[in-house]
């Protein structure tokens, strides 16, 4: 996966690590969450724990947990492929 087969990036949430878009996979149309995290950031923090939540994702396979599409660094950022569920944040 790359930032080349993704378009439309909207973004829709934010948070201390990075942000969430909302986006499309051009090649299956698809609407997908992409998270950005800084790597600068990352490193600066506990890049570990980034790490063990993209092994966490990967084993999730359940219906009520979004579904991990994968990762890729790329413009000195992390990013994070994940089925895109419109409803909103859990906190709203």
């Amino acid at each position: 996966m790359s930032l080349l087969y993704i378009s439309h990036l909207l973004q829709v949430g934010e948070g201390s690590y990075g942000s969430v878009y909302r986006c499309t996979e051009k090649v299956s149309h698809s609407i997908i969450a992409l998270k950005s995290v800084s790597l600068e950031d990352a490193l600066k923090s506990n890049i570990t724990s980034l790490g063990r939540e993209i092994d966490i994702l990967k084993e999730c396979k359940h219906p009520n947990i979004t579904l991990y599409l994968g990762s890729f660094i790329e413009a000195q950022k992390l990013w994070i492929a994940m089925e895109f569920c419109g409803g909103g944040s859990c906190s709203e």
